[in-house]
């Protein structure tokens, strides 16, 4: 058995209804399953604001169910910028196929100002 992560994609969305990261949809590189998701919060600068925000992954190979991630940004930085949120992470344990794509969303409570998110799997094979 091996434990490793692999960077699912990325996203500046701003939209507060769901839309694909960069990236989507995700190609497991092997059989196995998705054990965590991982999601990285970054400004661009002192003027960002992220709010509250979920990350959707949903596959067929997920048997119908879908995971999810959310968190809470930390408002509106001003200069001094105050540090951003370290990473949001969900346990599962849902498997995944080569060739059988995983599609990654984001949705925001709260319209953001210049978002940097990754979203990064951590997988079981």
């Amino acid at each position: 058995m091996v434990i490793f992560s692999d960077t699912i994609g990325s996203s500046t969305s701003t939209s507060t209804s769901y839309a694909e990261i960069t990236g989507s949809p995700y190609s497991p590189k092997v059989n196995g399953r998705l054990v965590q998701l991982r999601v990285h919060l970054s400004n661009t600068d002192a003027n960002s604001k992220m709010e509250g925000f979920i990350v959707k992954a949903e596959s067929v190979s997920f048997g119908g169910i879908e995971v999810h991630c959310g968190g809470q940004g930390n408002g509106a930085h001003t200069a001094p910028a105050m540090a951003t949120p370290g990473a949001f992470v969900i346990n599962c344990d849902v498997p995944v196929k080569v060739g059988v794509t995983v599609k990654v969303s984001i949705i925001w409570t709260v319209t953001p100002t210049t978002p940097v998110v990754r979203i990064i799997g951590v997988f079981q094979a």
